[in-house]
């Protein structure tokens, strides 16, 4: 099967058209040189630095080459450069792909039209700074939870400093002087842009994970975790995109780095099965020595709404539990899986087979904000640090480095510093010892809420050694 089977679908339903397709190579171990220099040969530009992994080489070719591609020695499969995107709210944020056609970055999150954002941000302009943060005004039928309310849901610990390394992969980090920065961020991109935020959404998951205590306008915000080590790979865009290349090289750059817990609130639709997609593969190899936490994404209440990479079964998949209304979020996408499987019932019943519930998404939840009803107010969002063009979208004071914002996308990030912290406490040592305490607590697995909410006293503290298994140690 050299033709990712989402892919090969695709090109049969396109009518032929000679733009370029972006397009992964994945080859055997060891050969990605042999096989670019075997691309290039035939008149393509290949970037060798954007290869990951060793074996997945990224080209810009025509369907009609894909056939004399497949037939280069080592090549193993075609797939595609699919869109990746942050799982928030933006409207503004739309693309236009050769097979996808035209993408809307989860409409549902956002019920305002571009005038309309425009329009409500000019009476914050007077109020910006600390002057704002007490006197400026509210985007009408919405409500803030700092994240210092919203981390006491998943019971985080007071003392969360942790010692585990950590990463978000994003849209980028806050600058230095960010009113939230109480810690150094180690820094990388794989978009070509510079790994600052431009746009809010990173900043804003970073901060309610790992990073951050801050005074704002509707309270303190505080991390989840206080992270001593901590890495920020840019893998979208400042406009809100990303690719399958752009998010498999920042796996590998925070794997490389060490990384034991890494939050990804991005993703896009599966390609194939769980067994065919390329970012799954990489968390299926490495899900025993990485926690890979990952937002189910915005595409409910539908079921069959999952997409990649959340429908990993070694990654811990979350969806959005609404503080104020304390049930899972309407937008929040349920499983059982995604969409391919429901297309194709015989692949899902011989994966079941294999994975069982690791299979069944989400797997828990964790605060993302609301509501729980379509129509329902006030709409509760999740406050913690924000920096770039989002600023301001929703609380009206641009400038003061905090906002708020609802998604499958806040609700990862809770529970990415909530695994940080059940590992650097010994409570847990990868995503396999956490659903099992959360299948431990009683609740069957559902479509819609996993386990449920995850929590920090669900884990019991790991059990002291014996005087024997002591002795033994020492000895």
């Amino acid at each position: 099967m050299p033709v990712n089977p989402w892919l090969e679908q695709k090109l049969k339903e396109r009518k032929p058209n000679p733009e370029l397709l972006e397009l992964i190579i994945e080859v055997e171990r060891d050969t990605a040189a042999e096989v670019a220099s075997r691309i290039e040969a035939l008149g393509v530009e290949v970037h060798r630095e954007r290869i990951s992994w060793g074996r997945f080489v990224p080209v810009a070719v025509t369907a009609e080459m894909i056939p004399t591609i497949e037939n280069i020695p080592h090549v193993k499969v075609v797939h595609y450069s699919m869109p990746k995107y942050p799982y928030f709210f933006p409207l503004l944020l739309r693309k236009v792909d050769p097979l996808l056609g035209e993408i809307k970055v989860s409409r549902v999150e956002i019920p305002f039209e571009p005038q309309d954002i425009l329009e409500g941000a000019l009476p914050a302009l007077p109020f910006w700074g600390p002057l704002g943060r007490a006197m400026g005004p509210v985007r009408e039928g919405v409500e803030m939870w700092p994240t210092s309310k919203t981390r006491k849901i998943v019971e985080a610990p007071v003392d969360n400093t942790v010692y585990v390394k950590t990463a978000v992969l994003d849209t980028g980090i806050f600058y230095p002087f960010h009113p939230m920065a109480t810690r150094s961020v180690d820094m990388h991109s794989t978009t070509g842009e510079p790994p600052f935020d431009g746009l809010g959404h990173g900043t804003h998951c970073h901060t309610t994970a790992f990073v951050g205590l801050a005074d704002s306008r509707f309270g303190v915000c505080k991390s989840v975790a206080d992270s001593v080590n901590t890495l920020h790979v840019k893998c979208l865009t400042n406009a809100g995109f990303g690719s399958t290349e752009s998010v498999l090289s920042a796996m590998e750059y925070a794997y490389n780095w060490g990384a034991k817990v890494i939050s990804m609130s991005l993703g896009g639709p599966l390609q194939g099965s769980v067994e065919d997609d390329p970012e799954i593969k990489i968390i299926q190899e490495t899900g025993d020595e990485v926690c890979w936490v990952v937002a189910a994404g915005n595409e409910g209440p539908s079921e069959w709404t999952i997409g990649s990479p959340a429908a990993a079964p070694k990654a811990l998949t979350v969806g959005s539990y609404s503080p104020r209304y304390n049930d899972v979020a309407v937008f929040s996408s349920r499983g059982p899986n995604a969409g391919y499987y429901k297309n194709n019932p015989d692949t899902w019943a011989r994966d079941y087979a294999k994975y069982g519930e690791n299979l069944l998404k989400p797997d828990c939840l964790a605060p993302g904000g609301g509501p729980i009803k379509e129509g329902q107010t006030p709409v509760d969002l999740i406050y913690s640090g924000c920096q770039g063009w989002t600023e301001g979208m929703y609380d009206l004071t641009p400038g003061d480095g905090f906002e708020g914002m609802r998604g499958t996308s806040m609700a990862c990030p809770h529970a990415a510093g909530l695994v940080a912290l059940l590992l650097d406490r010994g409570y847990a040592r990868n995503v396999a010892d956490v659903k099992r305490v959360l299948r431990k607590m009683g609740n069957l697995k559902d479509t819609a809420q996993g386990y449920g909410l995850i929590r920090f006293g669900m884990f019991p503290p790991p059990r002291p050694p014996t005087e024997y298994e002591t002795i033994i140690r020492v000895d």
